[in-house]
């Protein structure tokens, strides 16, 4: 194999992810078993851990759902939330719950009262946790029971529900027909939670919620209900909609929101649809900041850093498409975003803005770094500006900001071409933008999560990670098998050296 050097300054920031050598199984051994930590509520199974929370003391909450069995046919099954709390060496912390952990059908206790809850026995995920100042547990919560409807939850710091917060006890209601996707807090403690408002054929839109720190809504906060709607695209049905994905708080309260718009005006004739990044600014009233962007938004693809030599997607790829998946405000106030692409040669990226709104140029290459990967390792021909996507490897679900300011990704990556041998995954770059080659193995660290011997392995996806405060990296989400219960995952990586970034790329051919 061919490796071609060039200084990452002049040639930028499309870096090629060599998938051959990734046969790693990177953990900390003093954590759990082997590194791990692996659990299953019921041989229902569908257990996961969708996010971190870490305590000042290292101990950490991992935070998900799982199935249960409909109590009265037993004929069925249900998702409830799940909540393990863990000791610094990776064992249950059993002051916390009951016996370590605390599970809730959106605070419906009894079969009785969830026939005439809110949520009853939908089936229910977890889109954001945060402490209170207090110490208090908060819980951005989204369902499905014939219709789609989102909330939040209160526990007490031992893991107890707190039926003071809220409207029902321990549960303040949202609304329905809004699918929420994440969710962040503000100093003062209110609860901000983000996603989409579903109402077709109209488009769909932006939806920003603020809850009080009691859990009701805030009624000081937008126009509907303590609820911000937004569409920034003039077009009509719910293809040409927007959605938010991920909100971020800045230090002077206002609130940066990442998502998607979906555009009319690709393919033939210019019908087809077509989504770019989307970010919004709001001041902390609701309004938008019309200092930021255009009017208080931003529109961005990735690719149109590409569209010109030395590599023209134009013609290859006339339609790409991106979309912000995550969002984090620098300590500088700079605001850095994680997206990925559709019909585009390039898996994820990270972009830059200041805070106006513009893109940031000292960040990678213009503002954007982008990873490409393809599972036959065949890679991009600098010389002849031709790509190939024959199927991408790299998946990413999340991003943080580290305590050093690095920025990690999260994620799972397919080994060879098994699309079911997926692997927990973590990424990192510079604060500015330069991925980490001493990072792991080629930048990348991969953990492999064992089963049982008589488990038959599926895959594995590493939704949040989270900072320790010696810097250790704990990666929470779940692992799948064929003919066994999934169950939450929680890794631990080993406290890492990372030298210097590294000044130079390989490009693989």
């Amino acid at each position: 194999m061919k490796k071609v050097f060039f200084q990452i300054a002049i040639v930028g920031a499309l870096i090629v992810c060599p998938s051959s050598s990734l046969a790693q199984d990177t953990v900390d051994p003093t954590f759990g078993t082997n590194g791990k930590v692996m659990e299953v509520l019921s041989d229902q199974g569908g257990a996961r851990f969708d996010t971190l929370l870490v305590h000042d003391d290292d101990k950490v909450i991992a935070i998900g759902s799982a199935r249960l069995a409909e109590p009265v046919t037993n004929n069925d099954n249900y998702r409830v939330i799940t909540m393990y709390r863990y000791l610094k060496d990776g064992s249950r912390d059993i002051s916390f719950g009951d016996d370590g952990v605390t599970v809730a059908d959106h605070i419906c206790e009894d079969w009785d009262a969830c026939e005439e809850a809110i949520f009853g026995l939908g089936d229910e995920d977890v889109v954001g946790a945060h402490f209170q100042s207090d110490g208090k547990i908060v819980l951005a919560l989204t369902a499905w029971r014939n219709y789609t409807t989102f909330g939040v939850a209160r526990f007490d710091s031992d893991g107890i529900l707190d039926t003071a917060f809220g409207g029902h006890p321990g549960f303040g209601y949202g609304g329905d027909g809004v699918y929420a996707e994440n969710s962040a807090i503000q100093s003062d403690d209110k609860i901000l939670v983000v996603g989409r408002r579903v109402s077709n054929p109209d488009p769909h839109k932006v939806a920003v919620t603020r809850f009080t720190t009691d859990g009701l809504l805030d009624m000081t906060f937008g126009t509907a209900n303590g609820t911000v709607l937004t569409n920034t695209h003039p077009g009509t049905g719910s293809y040409s909609g927007d959605s938010g994905n991920d909100v971020a708080v800045q230090s002077d309260g206002k609130i940066i929101v990442a998502g998607t718009t979906a555009i009319q005006g690709c393919g033939d004739n210019n019908e087809s649809f077509f989504t770019r990044g989307l970010l919004e600014r709001l001041n902390s009233d609701g309004t938008f900041d019309t200092s930021f962007g255009s009017d208080g938004v931003v529109k961005y693809t990735a690719a149109s850093v590409f569209d010109a030599k030395p590599w023209d997607l134009s013609t290859t790829y006339p339609c790409s498409e991106s979309t912000l998946k995550s969002v984090a405000v620098q300590s500088d106030g700079k605001i850095v975003v994680m997206g990925t692409g559709v019909n585009a040669p390039f898996s994820v990226f990270l972009a830059r803005f200041n805070t106006n709104g513009g893109i940031d140029t000292s960040f990678g290459y213009e503002g954007v770094i982008a990873l490409y990967d393809d599972y036959s390792y065949k890679t991009y021909d600098h010389l002849n500006t031709v790509f190939t996507n024959n199927g991408q490897d790299l998946n990413v679900e999340n991003m943080k900001l580290l305590k050093d300011g690095y920025i990690a990704l999260s994620g799972n990556y397919y080994t060879g071409s098994d699309y079911d041998n997926k692997h927990f995954m973590t990424l990192l770059f510079t604060k500015d933008g330069q991925f980490i080659r001493t990072f792991g193995n080629e930048g990348i660290i991969t953990t492999n999560v064992d089963f049982p011997d008589d488990f038959l392995y599926g895959g594995a996806t590493a939704f949040d990670l989270a900072e320790q405060t010696n810097g250790k990296i704990l990666l929470g989400g779940y692992a799948d098998g064929y003919d066994n219960p999934s169950h939450g995952v929680l890794v631990r990586l080993p406290l890492l050296n990372v030298a210097s970034p590294s000044i130079i790329m390989y490009l693989l051919n």
